[in-house]
């Protein structure tokens, strides 16, 4: 089967418009993803260095990762800590600054 020059510039044409509709969506999905990302880090009493200090002055170690999370309608710090061959994951309440609780695991590496 042959196509014309027509033909494939319709197809083409076709590509190009799901391409850009797609790249659009994904756009807009990642825009939306930043501006809740941006509320709730502004909705946090607490910054995230605040929260690495309080985890490490609580556990011990140094930080190899943090974020902050919504669990359960309370904004919570996750910080990850490493001292030595122990691991720590310390939570850290966003709003009051407070201790929810650490949990230790020796380190696999």
């Amino acid at each position: 089967m042959r196509f014309s020059g027509k033909q494939i510039g319709q197809g083409l044409a076709a590509i190009l418009v799901v391409a850009a509709v797609g790249s659009g969506i994904a756009w807009y999905s990642e825009a939306r993803e930043s501006e809740q990302e941006h509320q709730v880090l502004s909705s946090a009493k607490l910054s995230l260095a605040q929260a690495i200090d309080k985890a490490t002055a609580t556990a011990g170690g140094q930080a190899i990762s943090a974020k902050l999370k919504s669990k359960d309608g309370a904004l919570v710090y996750k910080v990850v800590l490493l001292n030595g061959a122990q691991r720590s994951e310390v939570r850290i309440d966003a709003q009051s600054g407070a201790s929810l609780g650490v949990k230790k695991e020796d380190s696999d590496e």
